[in-house]
């Protein structure tokens, strides 16, 4: 039973106003009593009066803005009546989903007594004709009847039909009509109470809201939805009902094909939609739906959806905006199926990128244990790949572009090119492609297409562009990451060859392995306006991807260093100070293409720019060898300056030690006087604490003395005192 708690209200009054008819639901709303009443107890005496007619005006309070400037009717009540549509007591939640409910009854008794007549059709037609003919004479009857009565009283009968009309209007029905109105976007309070209501339909009917979202009214309401996409809210009640998992209609097939259609839908209105808002809207609902994985693969092993998706990327080449936002949706599908592998051979670098910097690129996914099928698996990974085919990668093409109005002034007093968020979306997206290529190459997935794929790279001249962009934009630390990830994907083990040979042979009749060089020697340093020469300090990416380059364990690459002697010498030259000094680990920043220090024998921390420094003599040498090729001396010569310095730096290191030493005795020395010092001291109060203990032990043994005395004589006066009473009486007795 529900316990009603004290209250400052008296119910019986409203209880009283329910019996007369004069209790409103403004009554209830004003009072939070009265709610909490609703809410909490399923045996409320205030819930016969929730008809029909008050629930449409619960649902006029939290949907329709208010006719008048009351402050009790435009934040209050509307408030208080989403709380009692939301609350958790299941008469309420159940008066939505009455007339559906009886519909079904009255459908299934009709199907009944169709198939009852069916039956008995050869065995009665000339009664049924009969009775169709008494039907039609009472019918008739009955209408003239009605506008009899009609024309008597239409005052009296208006009102009525006006009150019938609301007790049969569907709850539902008119909840959804909020998404027809047109000036729904204008109110973000009300956009969020319906995002509110439909999710607690889902949480407590969702088998039943679905139903009828997909059933004869579901391309009204899903237009609706569509309709106001340029609000986030909308986008969060769409997601929910796409995505939500309902074991009964997980498997329909009816309502799967009606998902394709709305989603065909949504990507139509996204291809023909010049709203900024609602661009961006759309995309971010559908990078939240592709956080289940049944949704995903349901979308990405449909072509037409894809192709569809592709072909915006198309028509928004020329909106920088909107390409951004596409290239954001391209990359989540992506890390999606990179995540969806069993085990991956590359680096997982999604982890990283979210961590970074960058706008619209959060971490949303949702904890989707959910299996994934081999097949769909494939069959998504082959559709991309057959898109990415199809497209030529005209998405690229733009890549070299250069907007001459983005330029800024560096503190080197340098003018320096912005290159732009879009371009490390595109070489972003890029990185996912060939990191889904070479994982799908070593697991045997569409190796046809694969090559296709590379040929279609290798006409598009993207490594070639990338590249460019690598060595004229040192200053981006951001795409120098980018960068370098890219190349780690490409120099695995398992890359295919015919990839191997597009990153390094074509680039426009110039080897990439020679142009890295050649970029490295003439990148060491850079002028003022005044002439002075700097260290660029901006050589760590490249003498990083130097050493993955020369260290990478793929054949196909190892075949083309062979024959590569001015790469060898280079490596061989950086190796003489940092990779042979430093034990060879050369330790680069997760997030960043500088390194954070080198990992050497004795822990010493360096920072990044007296590595450049070691970096810049060894270049010197590089180039003195090009030069002369007597590279070797001159390397010996360097090592015996570093086994000079090394000495010099042991010599003091001995001195500061021998300081240490005498300081430490010293340090003893004194400790231990003082630890002397200490125990006299302690000994002195220790002696002291003793005699006045002795003290204060005389000073009570005196004390008891006394009292003892005391208490004798005491005794000895009132023995006397009893003596001379007992004389006393004794006197008295001889009297």
């Amino acid at each position: 039973m529900y316990y009603q708690p004290e209250t400052s209200i008296n119910f019986d009054n409203y209880y009283e106003k329910m019996e007369k008819k004069e209790l409103t639901i403004e009554d209830i709303l004003d009072e939070d009593e009265l709610i909490q009443d609703l809410i909490e107890n399923p045996e409320s005496k205030f819930l016969p009066f929730l008809t029909n007619e008050v629930m449409i005006k619960l649902i006029d309070y939290s949907l329709k803005m208010p006719t008048e400037d009351d402050p009790k009717k435009g934040h209050k009540f509307p408030f208080n009546a989403t709380e009692i549509i939301c609350s958790s007591n299941p008469v309420i939640t159940d008066k939505f989903f009455e007339n559906n409910e009886k519909k079904k009854e009255i459908e299934k008794d009709e199907k009944m007594d169709i198939e009852k007549e069916e039956t008995k059709k050869e065995e009665n037609k000339e009664e049924k004709k009969e009775e169709e003919k008494k039907k039609k004479k009472e019918e008739k009857k009955n209408e003239k009847d009605d506008k009899m009565e009609i024309d008597e009283n239409n005052i009296n009968n208006n009102e009525i039909q006006i009150e019938e009309q609301k007790e049969k209007i569907n709850l539902l029905d008119y909840f959804f009509k909020f998404l027809e109105n047109e000036s729904t976007n204008e109110n973000y309070v009300l956009i969020g109470y319906f995002n509110k209501i439909l999710n607690h339909f889902l949480q407590k009917r969702a088998h039943q809201i679905l139903t009828y979202i997909y059933g004869e009214k579901g391309n009204k309401i899903f237009e609706g939805l569509i309709k106001h996409l340029n609000r986030k809210l909308i986008g969060e009640c769409l997601k929910s009902i796409l995505t939500y998992n309902d074991d009964e209609i997980k498997d329909n097939k009816d309502i799967n094909n009606k998902k394709k259609e709305f989603l065909e839908k949504i990507l139509q209105d996204l291809n023909e939609s010049e709203d900024e808002d609602k661009y961006y809207c759309i995309c971010d609902t559908l990078k939240n739906c592709f956080s289940k994985k049944d949704f995903f693969f349901k979308f990405m092993t449909n072509k037409n959806l894809v192709s569809l998706l592709f072909s915006i990327l198309y028509k928004n080449l020329e909106n920088e905006r909107g390409l951004r936002i596409l290239f954001n949706l391209m990359i989540k599908i992506n890390e999606k199926i990179l995540s969806s592998f069993d085990k991956l051979i590359t680096p997982n670098l999604v982890a990283q990128n979210q961590k970074m910097t960058l706008p619209n690129n959060n971490n949303d996914d949702d904890n989707d244990d959910s299996e994934i099928n081999e097949e769909s698996f494939k069959s998504a990974i082959d559709i991309i790949f057959q898109s990415l085919i199809e497209s030529e990668f005209i998405f690229f093409q733009d890549l070299l572009f250069f907007n001459p109005n983005f330029i800024f002034e560096t503190t080197y007093q340098q003018m320096q090119k912005i290159l732009g968020y879009k371009k490390h979306l595109q070489i972003e997206y890029f990185r996912t492609i060939i990191d889904i290529l070479v994982n799908s190459y070593f697991k045997k997935i569409s190796v046809e297409k694969i090559d296709e794929i590379i040929l279609k790279i290798g006409k598009a001249k993207i490594f070639y562009m990338l590249h460019c962009i690598f060595f004229e934009y040192q200053f981006n630390n951001l795409y120098q990451t980018f960068y370098l990830q890219l190349m780690t994907i490409v120099l695995n083990e398992h890359s295919p060859e015919k990839l191997i040979h597009v990153v390094f042979n074509e680039n426009e009749n110039k080897n990439f392995i020679q142009a890295l060089l050649n970029n490295t020697i003439n990148n060491i340093k850079f002028q003022y306006y005044s002439g002075r020469e700097v260290n660029s300090c901006l050589l760590a990416s490249h003498i990083k991807l130097i050493y993955d380059i020369y260290n990478s364990k793929n054949e196909f690459v190892q075949k083309i260093i062979e024959n590569e002697n001015d790469f060898k010498v280079f490596y061989e030259v950086l190796a003489s100070e940092v990779f042979l000094k430093f034990n060879g680990k050369l330790l680069f920043s997760e997030y960043s293409s500088f390194p954070i220090q080198l990992n050497t024998s004795n822990n010493v921390e360096l920072s990044s720019r007296s590595i450049d420094e070691m970096l810049i003599e060894d270049l010197n040498i590089y180039i003195t060898y090009k030069e002369n090729g007597d590279y070797k001396r001159l390397q010996e010569q360097k090592m015996k300056r570093i086994i000079e310095e090394e000495k010099k730096k042991n010599e003091k290191n001995q001195l500061s030690v021998s300081q240490e030493l005498t300081s430490s005795i010293n340090q003893k020395d004194n400790n231990i006087n003082k630890d002397l010092e200490n125990n006299n001291n302690e000994k002195k109060e220790e002696e002291e604490q003793k005699e006045e203990k002795q003290k204060e032990e005389k000073q009570k043994e005196e004390e008891q003395k006394e009292k003892e005395k005391k208490e004798e004589d005491i005794k000895e006066e009132d023995q006397k005192e009893d003596e001379k009473k007992e004389e006393d009486k004794k006197d008295n007795i001889n009297q």
